[in-house]
């Protein structure tokens, strides 16, 4: 199990470096007399797309792609923050990439250290079941033409699991790929 989890990590610690310019912020570069203006795209870290932009024709950084295409498959790996990256590892469970969490350290000696809802595991607060299957759903938020796909919550009154059109960034932790992975997690 260890060496599973520190190969994992391996793996993971790889992909975000190699995608360093992806978190690059966007940089429009400068106009110069050997450069011509033209659409380019960035990674936008903030909502897990490539994003057009004008590109000066000099300058800048690596975060420049010359297509949509080129920045998905160069950022792909990047969608896996590292929050969120951090709470599947020490929490022992998976979350959505986009999902906005923010993580709060604990002490395991000290019984409140963690808000009502959370417990202290490998020194960080980490939700509990009963904490994320009674959360609402939530679509999260539409942003630069993102098309919805359909999750998954529990819905704690009706006692199963129901489907719902997520806009694939924030929204909460109720939020699953399928609804056998729901019902697994929540019943």
């Amino acid at each position: 199990m260890l060496l599973q989890i520190f190969g994992f990590l391996t793996l993971a610690q790889l992909l975000i470096e190699g995608n360093s310019n992806c978190t690059e912020v966007r940089d429009l570069g400068y106009q110069c007399s050997d450069g011509v203006e033209e659409k380019r795209f960035y990674y936008h870290t903030k909502y897990k797309i490539c994003s057009p932009f004008t590109y000066k024709g000099c300058g800048g950084n690596g975060n420049n792609f010359k297509s949509a295409d080129e920045c998905k498959e160069t950022c792909s790996s990047v969608n896996k923050s590292n929050i969120t990256m951090e709470l599947a590892i020490k929490c022992n469970g998976t979350y959505s990439p986009n999902i906005k969490i923010d993580i709060q350290k604990c002490s395991p000696t000290s019984e409140d250290s963690c808000s009502s809802g959370f417990s202290c595991k490998n020194d960080i607060c980490c939700p509990n079941k009963d904490y994320i299957c009674s959360m609402e759903w939530d679509s999260g938020k539409e942003y630069n033409e993102l098309k919805h796909i359909g999750r998954y919550a529990f819905k704690k009154e009706f006692g199963h699991c129901v489907r719902f059109s997520y806009f694939r960034n924030e929204g909460n932790l109720n939020n699953f790929l399928t609804y056998k992975d729901c019902m697994d997690f929540c019943k």
